[in-house]
């Protein structure tokens, strides 16, 4: 999974800035160990066998990961948020708005979406990217203590969590080399192809993609998505698709390790690595 540190330092990154969790200056939100969660669900179909015991596997998928987060509003060191206190103009109404203008803004988000990012201890910082908001709960308030507490769950369409930092591979016209993922799952480049069709080979796993010319036009590279599975010029121009030998191509991942690359065109991969 994604996590199973939730006193580290997170950051939730949307269009109305960063909102960080268990770091910085009071007042601040931290996160409740034992409430939050990461799961990705598995899509599964089974038949019974005819006319005998057992059942029919059929392959299984991966949906996008889920990150519910709990969020406990703390005003200082030693006084968490509750209704009626107020310290220095910050009280649990003001944290709650600056909380949810930035779950908001993850429901219709201008691009892609947002991020949510921690760094594992003793690792590089990874992220879930894309993210949007998926459902939140009505604040809570324990009856005993009087503190709030808010829950929400974010969504991204990836089947993993990536490394923050991207890495290029660049290969030249007719050459071969290797595309690395450090993690522990396959993940889906991102391919500039920079010129007018030509056929990429990944030679790990036999899986090839092949572009014929005539779609580039005017543009400079053709940015191929092996998640999407969609081929633009410049990545947001014309349709490239129309030009994917659609028989000849399977839009591959890049599998943990190192994968061996050859390619007719000069070529970049954007890589992160990947991890379940």
């Amino acid at each position: 999974m994604p996590s199973t540190e939730w006193h580290i330092p997170f950051e939730m990154q949307t269009s109305q800035g960063t909102l960080t969790f268990n770091q910085g200056s009071y007042p601040r939100f931290n996160l409740d160990q034992a409430g939050c969660k990461a799961r990705r669900r598995i899509r599964a179909n089974s038949d019974d066998i005819p006319q005998g015991d057992g059942e029919v596997f059929h392959k299984r998928f991966s949906g996008g990961y889920e990150m519910t987060l709990v969020v406990q509003p703390w005003l200082s060191e030693n006084q968490f948020a509750c209704p009626g206190l107020e310290i220095s103009g910050t009280s649990v109404v003001t944290m709650r708005d600056e909380l949810y203008g930035h779950l908001w803004a993850l429901l219709h988000p201008d691009d892609d979406g947002g991020r949510v990012i921690w760094t594992p201890t003793g690792e590089a910082n990874r992220m879930l990217d894309a993210v949007r908001l998926l459902d939140i709960a009505d604040p809570r308030i324990d009856a005993e203590t009087g503190q709030v507490v808010f829950e929400f769950t974010v969504d991204t369409p990836f089947p993993y969590a990536i490394s923050e930092a991207q890495t290029v591979t660049s290969f030249g016209a007719f050459s071969s080399g290797t595309a690395g993922n450090n993690g522990n799952v396959e993940f889906w480049p991102v391919i500039k192809m920079n010129g007018d069709g030509g056929l990429i080979i990944d030679n790990t796993t036999g899986f090839q993609i092949l572009i014929n010319s005539g779609c580039l036009g005017a543009g400079s590279y053709i940015e191929i998505d092996c998640f999407r599975m969609t081929a633009y010029v410049d990545g947001d121009q014309a349709n490239a698709k129309p030009c994917v030998d659609v028989q000849s191509t399977d839009f591959f991942a890049i599998v943990p390790g190192g994968n061996q690359i050859s390619t007719t065109v000069s070529c970049d991969f954007l890589l992160n690595d990947a991890w379940a």
